[in-house]
């Protein structure tokens, strides 16, 4: 069964839809109020952070890390809870702070401006014209906090599964309809969502851990897990607790295996199967180092090549009559046949991540279906990624069909961290200096010699061609200018281009 997540906006029904909810599904209930409450316990200051954001304030560096606290804190309780049992949790954007968690139904609840209002004037006794800047003003606050702890639009429709409008619709009668649709067979349970879900929960929880001691308690730290394997990275300036984070960690349920690793930023690379001798590879990992940044891996598995099912069912859960599983752009795949695993399996995964590891880059790895809502729910958007790399990927599509299908993933990946995505054989040639690189900045120096040389041997003739006398020697000097300049700023800005890669300055 999923976790249903129950978004609200300001002072609409939206606690009351989750309540209803949560009876007829028979799930428990846990709200935001009862997150903090929970969070200011455990002396995380969440009023000062939502001060200083509703302020518009810049967050110093003790703030920041009470956000990466508050946010780990949230994780760790929303992943104990839902691993217990079935879950409804009604806050904001919850479902944000599970990356890889397929089986979240993400619902926001919205209603008309009018009834809020109303709902404003009766409770706050105010008037029509206060109480609505009142609201404004609460949707811009919230806007606002959630930009800066996930930088995403609240607002945004296509971070929600269901948009449930309660304008005309009552409570009992929305929550009854959205009990069909929690039942479907894409908010099942599987075991790759579940492992997903225990992963953050001991990452979750070693984060807090290390916000607990005093010797880790100031540093800048970022922890994943996956399968019992822990990454820790840390900044240049923390880089004396290296030997300290383990000592930290050692009491840890669920840790198996701690790996540490100097990184000030990420780079995220998609791949359906990982070799740790291909090109890329290589190419990744020198621009790692050169960036000191923490290589993650996010393997995306055709859904014929995936064949766990929900948890405890021995086959997957057909869809209801007249509802298809997915669109592929008009070619569906055969029913009634037994998806097969795919020739690619988690082995290089887990090699590419051993290898990440022994050299001191590795991020995180996780596996997601090729699904755009499979590969949006991994990515996790609490870290701070420089670059996106995406690889081989619907290799047995075809090669027409794989180029298109890449495209609008790495289209989907871009809109959605809104850094640089390349493609993984164009890495070496934008971000690393081979022979042809050399051969670009011996060109371009040898054009940009000449030029220079040219001007300032012939100045009468330049001085001449800039001061016309005639009409038609006006219309040259100008043709001349506008096609001259931009050639040779071209040429220059190249060489210079060329030159600050060969110094390794991005």
């Amino acid at each position: 069964m999923p976790i249903v997540c129950v978004s609200q906006g300001s002072l609409i029904r939206g606690r009351e839809f989750a309540e209803v909810l949560a009876e007829k599904l028979g799930y428990d209930l846990l709200t935001r109020d009862q997150v903090l409450e929970m969070a200011v316990d455990e002396g995380i200051a969440v009023g000062r952070m939502e001060t200083a954001i509703v302020k518009r304030r810049p967050m110093d560096e003790r703030l920041m890390l009470d956000k990466e606290l508050y946010q780990s804190f949230i994780t760790k309780v929303l992943c104990e809870r839902a691993l217990k049992g079935d879950l409804v949790y009604a806050g904001r954007t919850g479902h944000l702070l599970l990356p890889g968690v397929t089986h979240i139904l993400r619902v926001r609840v919205v209603t008309d401006m009018e009834t809020r209002i109303n709902a404003v004037m009766d409770r706050l006794r105010l008037s029509r014209e206060k109480a609505k800047r009142y609201i404004e003003q609460v949707e811009e606050d919230r806007e606002r906090w959630t930009r800066t702890m996930y930088s995403v639009a609240w607002g945004f429709a296509g971070y929600y599964d269901l948009v449930v409008n309660l304008e005309q619709v009552g409570v009992a009668n929305a929550a009854t309809a959205l009990c069909a649709y929690a039942q479907l067979p894409e908010f099942h349970e599987t075991p790759a969502s579940r492992r997903a879900l225990e992963g953050l929960r001991v990452a979750s929880e070693a984060r807090l851990a290390l916000a607990r001691d005093k010797r880790t308690y100031a540093a800048s730290l970022k922890v994943r897990a996956n399968e019992g394997a822990l990454s820790v990275t840390y900044l240049p300036k923390d880089a004396a607790l290296a030997p300290v984070i383990p000592e930290v960690l050692k009491g840890v349920h669920g840790v198996r295996d701690l790996r540490c690793a100097l990184a000030s930023t990420n780079v995220l690379w998609v791949q359906e199967c990982f070799d740790a001798s291909s090109p890329v590879f290589e190419s990744l990992v020198r621009i790692a180092e050169r960036w000191q940044a923490a290589v993650e891996l996010l393997r995306v598995v055709p859904a014929e090549g995936c064949p766990e099912g929900p948890v405890e069912q021995e086959a997957r859960v057909p869809p209801p009559p007249g509802l298809r599983r997915e669109i592929d752009g008009g070619i569906e795949d055969d029913t009634g046949v037994e998806p097969t695993r795919g020739t690619c399996d988690d082995e290089g995964l887990r090699e590419v991540f051993q290898e990440l590891a022994r050299r001191g880059i590795a991020g995180s790895m996780r596996t997601a279906m090729s699904h755009p809502r499979h590969v949006s729910l991994a990515i996790d958007r609490t870290v701070p990624y420089s670059l996106v790399v995406v690889g081989d990927i619907f290799v047995a599509k075809g090669h027409a069909v794989s180029q298109r299908l890449t495209r609008e993933l790495s289209a989907r990946i871009a809109d959605t961290l809104r850094v640089p995505v390349i493609r993984g054989e164009d890495l070496k040639a934008r971000y690393l200096v081979g022979p042809w690189q050399y051969a670009r900045l011996v060109g371009y120096g040898l054009a940009a010699l000449l030029a220079y040389l040219w001007v300032f041997s012939h100045q009468e003739q330049v001085l001449r061609l800039l001061s016309p006398e005639t009409t038609a020697d006006k219309v040259a000097s100008a043709v001349a200018v506008v096609l001259f300049i931009p050639a040779f700023a071209y040429i220059l800005g190249s060489f210079a281009h060329t030159v600050l890669r060969l110094a390794r300055i991005e």
